[in-house]
Parts: C-alpha cells; structure tokens; sequence
C-alpha cells in the first residue's frame, strides 16, 4: 500500500465543566473532529503538525455537526473530511490548567497548575510538547498566539520558535494577526523537515468581555433586526433544585443574575456567543488555505482543540468557573 493514513483530531470544549444533574453524566462529552493527512509510508516520512487551540469554545458550536445557529465553514471543513470523537473531556475547566494538561499530557494534579494562579508554578521537570520532539525528533516546533503559562502572550516559550505577532488580549483584533503569521510561516519555511506549528487563537474568550459591557438587562434587544435570529434556550436551562450550595452561591455573583437578565437577554448573549464562534472560524481558515496554498496539506496532521468550553446559559451558568 502506497500511503497510509493519519487523523487529526479536533477537540472541542466542554460544557464550561458544568455538571448535568439529570440523566446525564456529570461531565458532558464534546465533539472532536479531524482533518486527515496523507503520508508516504514507504519513505518512512513524518507528517507535519498544525496544532489549532481555541479559548472557551463550547462542544456544540459547529454548523456541520447540527448547531443550526452558527456559520463555520473552516471547521465543518475538518468534521467532514475527518473523524469525529462525541465523548472528550477537559482535564480542567479554566485557562491555564487545561493548557498545561494540553502540552504536557499530565493531569492537573501532576503539573501544578490547578488554578489560573498556579500557571507559574508549573513545574520545569515536565518537558512540553515542543521541548519533547526537539530532543528526541527532527521535528521544526513554532508558536503562534496564546500560550496563557504563565503569561498569555510572550516572546519566549520554551521548547518553541515563537511567531511574533505584536499583539494579543483580545481576539477580535489579535487572532487575525495570529493567522496571517501562521500563514506567512507556511509559505515561507524551508521544506527541509517535518514542522510542529501550534496556532492559538482566544476567541470565543472575548464573550468574557461581551458579559462585563452587557451586564445590566436594558429591557429590549440593542438590535430588534435580529430578534428572528436569536436561538432558543438550551434544553438544560432550568437550575436544578439539588444543586450544592456553591454552584448556587457562585451563580448569583454572575452576570445575568446581577444584572437581572430576562429570557430576551439570555438568548441575545447566545446568539452573540456564535458571532464569536464564526469570528475565529475566518482565522483558522485562513491557516487552513495556507496549508493547503503552501502544499503542505497532504501530509500534515490537523488537531483542532479548546481549552474548555462555556456555560452557554447551561443551568443559567456563564463563563467556566462555575465549579
């Protein structure tokens, strides 16, 4: 057989490591999809590696997978030609812990980082993905955007060539920078050996900034043109009345409780929460064309994962810290 091949996977995020209390269990699977590479197994050639992470990405958030809200043609892409894994957990519900689980294929518990203020105490003896194939492979590693261990963007990562993209913290501005770095990177590297590139974008993150400026219910929709458009409540949307008493306690410190959202304004957060959904799909097609511009896209293997995901108005949870 003249090729064999290889599946990425693409991981997604959980349900913000909200528990479902009734007939489900206690963490809610997400969907992983793949892109496949082509290699020639009889020259013995290692595939290229894109590595694609996204902040906060909620499971059910791909049009090609049944979410009817949503528009995401880059990631459809990868579910359709791919493979497809329904039942993948996070090993951490926040930021900096997933990410060090991520890199480093340890639990929490072993890293160090349990919480997003542990990051910098991750400890050095556990060589990352990049510090792994540079001592034992041939492998070219590089970054690109949020690494969020400790600092979220730097120009040092241990292990990898970092691209710098001059700016970072919020991603409707410095995910397209992130892209078009990748982008350039893959048209302009020499083909000498096989690469590893990680490509870290922060949306959906910036719906943590969408909840501060829209706290506070204004009564009616900013935009009554999209009132058509809003999605529905999702299915676990009641709070269930044995929940323990710091999921209730966190609850109320949120958001929508301080703000005294309506059912208008829950949906108006999920139907914004797509918008950001698409807003980072335009980025990782824009490395997927490059890929495939470049002639690379036969023989690399494409990984698609979120740190985590988003309570989405899950049991009237927001954000990923309700644990």
């Amino acid at each position: 057989m003249k090729y064999s091949t290889f599946s990425g996977l693409v991981v997604l995020g959980i349900h913000a490591g909200i528990p479902y209390y009734d007939s489900y269990p206690y963490w809610d699977g997400h969907g992983v999809f793949a892109f496949h590479a082509r290699v020639h197994a009889a020259t013995g050639s290692r595939p290229n590696v894109l590595l694609i992470i996204t902040d906060q990405q909620y499971h059910d958030t791909v049009s090609a997978g049944g979410c009817k809200y949503v528009k995401t043609p880059a990631m459809d892409k990868l579910l359709r030609r791919g493979t497809s894994f329904n039942i993948s957990l996070t090993s951490n519900p926040v930021c900096c812990p997933a990410r060090s689980s991520i890199f480093t294929g340890r639990a929490t518990n072993e890293t160090g980082v349990i919480t997003n203020a542990d990051a910098k105490n991750m400890r050095k003896d556990l060589p990352n993905l990049g510090q792994w194939l540079r001592k034992n492979t041939k492998y070219e590693t590089i970054y690109a955007g949020k690494w969020h261990l400790p600092k979220s963007y730097t120009h040092f990562i241990p292990g990898f060539n970092v691209l710098h993209t001059g700016i970072g913290g919020q991603g409707n501005v410095c995910d397209t920078a992130v892209s078009q770095a990748c982008a350039a990177f893959l048209h302009n590297r020499k083909k000498s050996r096989p690469f590893l590139m990680v490509s870290s974008f922060m949306q959906p993150h910036d719906i943590c900034e969408w909840l501060r400026i829209n706290t506070y219910n204004p009564g009616k929709l900013h935009y009554p043109e999209i009132e058509g458009e809003l999605p529905p409540l999702p299915d676990n949307f009641e709070i269930n009345k044995d929940e323990p008493a710091y999921i209730k306690s966190n609850r109320k410190k949120r958001d929508p409780f301080l703000g005294k959202w309506d059912k208008q304004q829950w949906r108006y957060y999920r139907w914004s929460y797509y918008r950001h959904i698409e807003m980072v799909d335009a980025e990782i097609g824009r490395v997927l064309q490059a890929l495939k511009d470049s002639g690379y896209e036969k023989n690399t293997l494409v990984i698609l994962t979120a740190d985590h995901g988003e309570g989405l108005g899950g049991h009237q949870m927001v954000r990923k810290t309700s644990l």
